[in-house]
């Protein structure tokens, strides 16, 4: 997808996850590797009209729902999971990994 573009390539097939070391020096982001890559085998591609993204007014931001009452990740593994982290752990783990190892 692409945002603006209600136009979407589909793309039907088998997938599989894979560690192969070729495919993470390839897809590297600012000197860092991704630990997995996912392979797909396409067995059908074609391009799927506009209808659903201009019904769902996916890309224009002032008809998006509010999201103040969406819990964050952190709320969501502390209800899910009930750790013995208080949120404010958890957030701090998904903030430093998100500015450690996303880029």
């Amino acid at each position: 997808m692409i945002p603006g573009n209600t136009e979407t390539l589909r793309i039907a097939g088998k997938a599989r996850i894979v560690r192969d070391r070729a495919l993470q020096e390839r897809h590297a982001v600012n000197g860092k590797l991704p630990e997995l890559a996912l392979v797909v085998e396409v067995s059908e591609a074609f391009m799927h009209c506009s209808k659903a993204f201009v019904r769902s007014r996916m890309w224009k931001p002032d008809q998006w729902p509010d999201r103040r009452n969406v819990p964050s990740l952190a709320e969501w593994a502390a209800d899910v999971s009930r750790p013995i982290d208080t949120i404010s752990e958890l957030q701090k783990i998904v903030d430093d990994d998100a500015r450690d190892r996303l880029y």
